[in-house]
């Protein structure tokens, strides 16, 4: 007697797994993640307790404006296959050039409504710019974009804290590595007693309509769509996969930089530290866009979901004395749940006792 295991594709994927997967790895992740904080002699309902009492906190919107601007922009990209890991990056390369205008080039004096649109549209094109250089190697020398995306995150990274730790170190900083505080017309206006810098979640919303409308009613959204789902029919149609690549990835990247003015000129009002400038929303930003699908307006919901759980792992820091890592490991858990319930809605396990 043998036993024959193998996968095989569903003739149709499972009906109603748009709704199933995303529910069904969220409810995954948080049986998973309680397990896991039992083990660690931690009471679970402290994470549900977390959960639940940042579901209304102010922090929780803050966190989200960056990742629905990313989510929005990554979700461009993976429609058309086009595998964008340099949100992070991007997120950066938005700050940085935020600093550098605020700080040196544009006029103190400048009305306050003009700066900031100089510096928002500069942060998108910093974004854009960044992710411009893999999709060039991508279209023309064929290198994977997930590696070179990858890369200049780290440079990106080593980029900003140079700029803060060396010649932009602020000289009424006392030695940290920070630049100085930038002027106040640079300024994003908040909503008072918070950290919500309402102009940019206006924007990230807008963007997230546009760019449904974008991917769902216009040729350029079919053209993504098609070739995300078809490569070689995109091919074979006379489509420019080129131009398409290049599109999605300076939408992808500018999203991204202007979340990058957002945290700068919102959050910090000065260039900080890149560890604490982005905090790993770039990536996180790839379980938003999945958790929805890959649809622009769900990342709204998926957006401030995840907020939540960024929220959450400060309020389970004071709870329960745990690392602020809980909550990557709880992201983490989520999209290898995710990404196991997308797999098996599409194939199934078969076993055969073949006597």
């Amino acid at each position: 007697m043998r036993v024959s295991f193998y996968i095989k594709r569903r003739v149709k994927p499972i009906k109603y797994s748009g709704i199933i997967v995303p529910i069904g790895s969220i409810i995954l992740a948080l049986i998973i993640s309680s397990i896991l904080l039992l083990l660690s002699n931690i009471n679970p309902l402290y994470l549900y307790q977390a959960i639940a009492s940042s579901a209304a906190e102010y922090s929780t919107l803050r966190y989200s404006i960056p990742l629905i601007l990313a989510g929005v922009g990554l979700a461009i990209a993976y429609r058309a296959n086009v595998w964008n890991i340099g949100s992070e990056g991007q997120i950066l390369a938005g700050a940085v050039i935020t600093t550098w205008l605020a700080l040196y080039i544009l006029p103190h004096e400048m009305p306050s409504s003009l700066a900031l649109a100089i510096l928002y549209i500069s942060g998108f094109i910093a974004g854009a710019f960044l992710a411009l250089i893999p999709a060039i190697l991508k279209v023309k020398f064929g290198v994977n974009e997930v590696l070179s995306t990858l890369m200049l995150n780290y440079i990106m990274l080593q980029l900003t804290n140079y700029l803060v730790y060396g010649p932009w170190r602020g000289l009424k900083e006392y030695g940290y590595p920070r630049s100085d505080i930038f002027p106040k017309s640079m300024w994003i206006p908040q909503i008072p007693r918070t950290s919500i810098h309402y102009p940019t979640l206006i924007i990230a919303v807008i963007l997230s309509i546009l760019t449904f409308i974008l991917i769902y009613k216009t040729k350029t959204g079919y053209e993504i769509r098609v070739l995300g789902s078809n490569p070689d029919a995109a091919k074979y149609s006379g489509m420019n996969i080129a131009k398409i690549i290049t599109i999605v990835m300076l939408l992808s990247g500018g999203f991204a930089g202007i979340a990058g003015v957002g945290e700068v000129a919102g959050v910090h009002r000065q260039l900080i530290r890149a560890e604490m400038v982005s905090a790993g929303f770039g990536y996180t930003a790839i379980i938003v866009a999945w958790l929805a699908k890959l649809n622009p307006l769900v990342i709204i919901l998926t957006g401030y979901f995840i907020g939540i759980l960024v929220s959450a792992s400060y309020t389970l820091q004071i709870f329960t004395g745990v690392s602020y890592g809980s909550v990557n490991v709880i992201t983490g858990i989520l999209l290898i749940s995710l990404i196991s319930l997308e797999f098996l809605s599409r194939y199934k396990p078969v076993v055969k006792i073949i006597r």
